[in-house]
């Protein structure tokens, strides 16, 4: 049992609670540096403007895995599966390259161009540790290639809808 001397009590809780806190940034700010972030990744993935509820959405990531890897990569690539579809993903799945085994093509689709974004917003701090544990199996000079694909459509006439087109 820890024994205070009764003078010390004041004193712990005054330190305890006046003592000097750096303050927390308001909602309001909070918000704003949210959504300067939401439109810096909303630009820097796109070449023209995108509507938001644009989709379906088909997002390839290219990874180079060396072939003694390839298990090890697959079952982190399982639970990053798991992940994606817990955050909206759907269709997803892995295929490799015909000429050149080491080149591992992971695929999934999102329903619209405002889901992936959110995606990203939501990302647990656990599913980032899957998708670096996943990451480090990538033997490519550079990061996995990451590109979204967004869904053209044809109308009656045949013309094709969606982007400047």
């Amino acid at each position: 049992m820890l024994h205070v001397a009764r003078s010390s009590v004041p004193s712990l809780l005054a330190g305890t609670f006046f003592s000097p806190v750096r303050s927390l940034p308001s909602p309001a700010t909070i918000l704003c540096r949210f959504r300067r972030r939401s439109n810096e990744v909303d630009r820097s993935r796109t070449a023209d403007p995108v509507e938001h509820d644009r989709g379906p959405v088909l997002v390839l990531i290219e990874y180079r895995i060396a072939r003694d890897d390839r298990p090890k990569f697959f079952e982190c690539l399982k639970r990053l599966s798991q992940a994606r579809r817990r955050d909206g993903a759907y269709g997803w799945g892995i295929t490799e390259d015909a000429a050149d085994s080491e080149r591992i093509v992971e695929w999934f689709m999102v329903e619209s161009w405002a889901e992936h974004l959110r995606q990203h917003h939501r990302l647990s701090n656990a599913d980032a540790d899957i998708q670096r544990e996943t990451t480090q199996f990538h033997i490519g000079p550079n990061s996995p290639v990451v590109r979204h694909f967004l869904t053209l459509e044809l109308d009656g006439i045949g013309r094709w809808t969606g982007a400047a087109v």
